[in-house]
């Protein structure tokens, strides 16, 4: 009985470790204003940079705002001190 019960406690500990390294984190929706970069990101307000996710919706935010100030809502997920932006829609601020 004591084997059973060290093998099965390895188990969940390693399915535990896989688990919690194979996931980047996601933060969910937001919302967000900031100048678009012809290099697929987007700098905030307060100088944070985002990666835009090369989706369809990313690269036609890239095309036509690069050099302006957007106003942009995703998803943003996180991998260690990479911060990807998922654009789900965009508008172009007025300055």
């Amino acid at each position: 009985m004591k084997g059973y019960n060290k093998k099965r406690l390895a188990v969940t500990v390693l399915v535990m470790i896989f688990s919690m390294m194979a996931v980047p984190v996601f933060a969910g929706q937001v919302t967000l204003t900031g100048m678009v970069t012809d290099d697929f990101q987007v700098i905030d307000d307060h100088g944070q940079s985002y990666d835009i996710a090369e989706t369809a919706k990313g690269e036609e935010m890239v095309e036509k705002a690069a050099g302006k100030t957007v106003k942009v809502t995703g998803t943003l997920e996180e991998d260690g001190d990479m911060r990807t932006l998922v654009v789900a829609s965009f508008t172009i601020v007025a300055e």
